[in-house]
């Protein structure tokens, strides 16, 4: 399971480690998360040796869903660096976030 992720993890995961990361923002409210969630969880045990994932509630983490203009949850962003270098909002299935991942991968590991 994906832990939830306060400001100074999501800071310290995003910004210090440097490493590529999946981040789900949702809701606790939300039914499109709990699907998104679930899908999240298998994505992610693929990846984990690739990349850190973690959860932001946007209800407990105002200021974090302000700075990243999420508007809708479930929005799904994969960071590299500190920068969005992808973003899906919506439930998807677990092909299309497996690609969006792998994309991003390929889109960081370009410039490495």
């Amino acid at each position: 399971m994906i832990e939830n992720w306060n400001g100074q993890r999501f800071k310290d995961e995003i910004f210090v480690s440097g490493k590529l990361a999946g981040v789900e923002f949702y809701s606790d409210t939300c039914p499109a998360c709990r699907t998104l969630g679930a899908v999240l969880d298998r994505v992610a045990e693929s990846y984990k040796d690739r990349m850190a994932f973690g959860k932001v509630n946007v209800n407990s983490e105002e200021a974090l869903a302000e700075r990243y203009a999420i508007r809708s949850v479930p929005t799904f962003m994969v960071f590299c660096e500190g920068r969005g270098v992808s973003e899906r909002v919506g439930a998807v299935g677990q092909r299309e976030l497996s690609g969006m991942i792998d994309a991003a991968i390929e889109k960081t590991e370009g410039k490495k």
